[in-house]
């Protein structure tokens, strides 16, 4: 069933110009949105009967996110989070297609790295042959690292998966606060962020967040109370076209397709295409 997208309007609309847009935001770029009054209590400044419960839930976030890197001519880094086992889904804009992974690279990519939030390395330079790409849209790519002797791979290796949840499911509402993934260019961290807009763009379902992620946390999951929703699309700025002031920074994560919430009941195929309704 399609998905109601809901919008929330800024006190004026503002001439303003987009940068750092991909998939998600490209167009029509929503407007400048206003923010409820964030919730209490939040896990961004935590009170001192919650801080360990905040911990706890950025723990099991990072438990079930890994760094991948595509080493090429065409390669890149990005941020995926392991779900039934065997799969990683992450972003869809790295320097080789998600066509390309499919193809075995097209001799863009020679080897694949794949390293726990911590660093700790999981496959360091492995040959092509340890994924498949099986779910490509613009958005999303789902990577799937298949299993052995009836177990998954990241199962067969103790690495956590996530539990995929909808939107619609968990009475989301703009103020609901967020734990996302970003890092430092080294680390990988969770940061907590408020849900400011959501709406659909050229048929993908999007949520916007008042954070501003470093680039390379692309891919990266966003969790509500645990559940993943969705993964980093870009980094956004408006500014207002006369004299190039910031108006506002914040981030666009894609939505979770019907096809995403399938990897959580064990799908061994998934086909090339998302044939699934958001």
């Amino acid at each position: 069933m399609k998905r109601r997208a809901w919008l929330i309007v800024g006190l004026a609309v503002l001439s303003f110009v987009l940068a750092n847009v991909v998939a998600c935001s490209s167009s029509p770029a929503a407007p400048p949105v206003a923010t409820q009054a964030p919730e209490s209590p939040s896990c961004a400044d935590p009170a001192p009967e919650m801080a360990a419960n905040c911990a706890a839930l950025a723990d099991r976030v990072l438990a079930s996110t890994v760094r991948l890197e595509f080493h090429g001519s065409s390669g890149g880094i990005g941020h995926a989070t392991v779900i039934g086992g065997r799969y990683l889904v992450t972003h869809n804009h790295y320097p080789v297609s998600g066509e390309a992974l499919s193809r075995g690279g097209d001799g863009l990519i020679s080897a694949v790295s794949v390293l726990k939030a911590n660093g700790d390395v999981i496959l360091l330079k492995a040959p092509l042959a340890y994924f498949s790409a099986v779910l490509i849209t613009p958005e999303t790519l789902v990577l799937d690292f298949h299993e052995y002797s009836g177990v998954g791979f990241f199962d067969s290796l103790g690495v956590a998966s996530a539990e995929p949840g909808r939107i619609a499911d968990l009475n989301l509402q703009p103020g609901s606060e967020v734990a996302q993934i970003d890092w430092d260019l080294t680390t990988t961290r969770v940061i907590w962020a408020r849900i400011t807009a959501a709406y659909v763009t050229d048929g993908a379902p999007c949520v916007e967040l008042d954070s501003y992620v470093e680039k390379g946390a692309s891919g990266g999951g966003v969790f509500y109370k645990g559940i993943h929703i969705a993964n980093n699309q870009s980094r956004n700025t408006d500014r207002i076209a006369a004299t190039g002031e910031v108006v506002r920074q914040y981030s666009v994560a894609a939505l979770n397709s019907e096809s995403v919430l399938a990897l959580r009941d064990g799908v061994s195929e998934v086909v090339l295409a998302d044939q699934g309704e958001r």
